[in-house]
């Protein structure tokens, strides 16, 4: 596990040359990178092999926004604060139990 981690943190932190997520563009390819709610539940399908738990569901979003009001989120913003908030959601994500299943 601590393995899987450190390969993790590495890829979204972009620790190395060999692979760099582009986390704007891979945001953009979900179907409404625009709505916080669609995003992080696409993102978590796109990512995680099984089902997450009702409870999970509801918390991805808070994890996505991270303070952030809902109304303010707009993948056309050319923010670091967005990129920031994307790379802790796929961090977050990186980071569960079910992930871990793949």
């Amino acid at each position: 596990m601590p393995i899987r981690w450190t390969i993790s943190n590495n890829l979204i932190n972009h620790e190395g040359d060999e692979f760099v997520i582009d986390f704007r563009s891979l945001a953009n390819s979900m179907s409404n990178p625009n709505n916080p709610y669609d995003l992080a539940a696409d993102l978590a399908r796109h990512l995680i092999s099984v089902e997450l738990i009702d409870t999970d569901k509801n918390e991805l979003v808070t994890i996505l926004l991270s303070g952030m009001p809902d109304y303010e989120w707009h993948m056309n913003l050319d923010d670091d604060a967005i990129i920031w908030r994307l790379r802790n959601f796929v961090g977050h994500l990186f980071q569960l139990p079910e992930y871990q299943l793949m």
